[in-house]
């Protein structure tokens, strides 16, 4: 490896070698419930990275995940919001 050759030492946890599952907030999964329900109606591609860039064009946050404060994730909400009732969608 070359962090290896660089001089860093791996480390191997011992353990459950299961990678945590990121737990999102009640805002991301709405976020998210909004974006795969406009998938449905076939308005995205219901594809995370879609969204990630969505997202980043409309706050300047990278990703879903990082969107934490409730003000990101209104600004975010509207948005789906307002991109759906543009493409003729009613989201109930």
């Amino acid at each position: 490896h070359v962090m290896e050759r660089m001089g860093f030492v791996v480390e191997v946890k011992k353990g459950n070698s299961k990678p945590r599952r990121k737990d999102n907030t009640r805002m991301q999964k709405k976020i998210m419930a909004l974006w795969f329900a406009l998938a449905e109606y076939g308005k995205t591609n219901g594809r995370i990275p879609a969204l990630n860039k969505f997202i980043k064009r409309q706050t300047g946050i990278e990703s879903v995940e990082w969107v934490k404060t409730h003000d990101q994730a209104k600004k975010v909400i509207e948005a789906l919001k307002a991109f759906a009732t543009r493409e003729g969608v009613v989201l109930k």
